[in-house]
């Protein structure tokens, strides 16, 4: 019992192929680099993670400290962990 049926077209140049797979790759890199995180260096990202709300404490809920107290363990295990690699 046949569900999907693959054609491979063979018809496609290497340069087509090529150009589409740049194309792929440059949306790639462009959405990446929207959800990209500025911290120039780890430093700055750890005292970032260190502080409630990325350092914004006016707009900080209650929401905010909890889960800021909550996973303050895990954000110090990272750090440790990634200063090992």
């Amino acid at each position: 019992m046949c569900i999907y049926k693959i054609l491979i077209n063979s018809s496609i140049s290497f340069l087509e192929f090529n150009s589409v797979l740049n194309r792929l790759m440059i949306m790639t890199n462009m959405n990446v680099d929207g959800m990209r995180v500025h911290n120039e260096t780890w430093a700055q990202q750890f005292m970032d993670a260190m502080n409630v709300n990325g350092g914004d404490i006016e707009n900080a809920t209650s929401a905010d400290y909890v889960m800021h107290f909550l996973t303050f363990g895990f954000k110090v295990n990272w750090f440790i962990l990634m200063l090992m690699r």
